[in-house]
């Protein structure tokens, strides 16, 4: 592979000219402002990355259009600005192709302040896009996704922002073994925030399809209240969802929504764990559900769940499912019958798997241990190469078609 050195913005956008594939450029400590990558299309992968990692090179704007074969890694992304709006983002990719970003730290102005933070990366119009192992905080919103399609969002640390991850219009994504905690929503003024930990929308698009959202894990730890899965459409149904899979996610919270799905066919929600987080310190609480609302053949299976609730549904198929506590009922399993963990503001993903001699357990219900759920900077080589070989080889898995 060879190798070129940069230090400044001038000579890395030359360094991108040239590059002609298998080539990684090293950038030396510093500020790299403003960054227009058009038309760089090299014949096979360059690698833009840190000269030093213990001292990144910082990023401020960044602009990829009608490229490819492009991989951002080790970077600091860092842009400070005086906006409360989520779609105004330090990183944009768009009509472009065989994009990564790996083990980055994505942020906005860290200071405690989270009405004046940009939004981290937006993907229009592109395909084959990874974003891997990446650290997302101090923003209005992480991720947003739309008219795109081979997506795979994996591995990543999500918190300390206002909004997670937002879909519209993307075919052929999977959403895999990610972490969100410590939300910072606006929930007060004359518009509060109506904040997702992953979102799915048609406003101004159409519906998504053949989307796989497994392994995450939505911890309350020491946020606000948040909605874990939301994926609805703005226009009665107009423009709807299909085939998606929502499989062994964790959902600790206080928002009804923990898992929200409306207005989709064909798809499957099973071995989720939705529980209520501790009802302390907050006037606003509702025990989390998961929701069906107008689907067609839908199916809700080996969930461990404080509600189910179902409306307007065709063809639901509801079955091996498990009630947990609620505070609205005050009846359901208790954490300590179903867990050998005492659950905390401080659990980690694999403290909610069902001990197997609760009911829930022996019968294979709810989440399952995952060796890495975002957990920056310990996603192993061989998870990378698990996820850049879905893009490499799509036929040989059924997510990525």
């Amino acid at each position: 592979m060879k190798t070129i050195i940069a230090g400044n913005s001038v000579e890395l956008m030359a360094a991108l000219k040239a590059a002609s594939g298998d080539t990684q450029i090293l950038l030396r400590a510093g500020t790299y402002s403003n960054l227009k990558v058009v038309n760089i299309n090299p014949g096979s992968q360059v690698k833009i990355a840190s000269y030093d990692n213990a001292h990144q090179a910082v990023i401020d704007v960044l602009s990829v259009k009608g490229s490819s074969n492009l991989t951002f890694q080790d970077l600091t992304f860092k842009h400070v600005t005086d906006t409360a709006k989520y779609i105004s983002s330090e990183i944009k990719v768009t009509s472009s192709q065989d994009i990564k970003f790996v083990h980055n730290d994505v942020m906005g102005s860290v200071d405690k302040n989270f009405t004046n933070d940009v939004s981290g990366i937006e993907v229009k119009g592109s395909e084959r896009v990874q974003i891997l192992d990446n650290k997302f905080h101090d923003l209005a919103h992480a991720l947003f996704a739309h008219e795109s399609n081979d997506l795979i969002i994996a591995g990543n640390d999500v918190r300390m922002v206002r909004e997670g991850f937002d879909f519209a219009g993307v075919t052929d994504t999977l959403i895999d073994r990610n972490l969100f905690t410590d939300f910072r929503p606006n929930l007060t003024g004359t518009t509060p925030d109506h904040p997702d930990a992953i979102q799915f929308w048609t406003t101004n698009s159409t519906g998504s399809s053949d989307v796989q959202i497994s392994n995450n894990a939505f911890l309350f730890g020491q946020g606000l209240a948040i909605q874990g899965i939301f994926v609805s459409s703005q226009n009665g149904g107009a423009s709807s969802h299909s085939d998606f899979t929502i499989d062994n996610n964790v959902y600790q919270g206080q928002s009804r929504n923990a898992i929200y799905l409306a207005h989709a066919d064909d798809s499957a929600i099973t071995n989720n764990t939705v529980l209520s987080a501790a009802k302390v310190g907050t006037s606003y609480y509702l025990d989390p559900a998961i929701n069906t609302i107008s689907t067609s053949n839908t199916v809700v299976s080996g969930n461990i769940a404080a509600m189910i609730i179902p409306r307007s549904d065709d063809g639901l198929i509801s079955k091996n499912n498990f009630d947990v506590f609620d505070y609205k009922s005050g009846k359901g399993a208790t954490n300590a019958d179903l867990f050998t963990q005492t659950i905390t503001a401080a659990s980690k993903a694999n403290d909610f798997v069902a001990k197997a001699s609760s009911a829930a357990g022996a019968a294979g219900a709810g989440f399952h241990a995952v060796d890495v759920v975002g957990n920056w900077a310990k996603v192993s080589e061989g998870w990378l190469s698990h996820y850049h070989s879905l893009i490499d080889n799509p036929t040989a898995n059924a997510h990525i078609a």
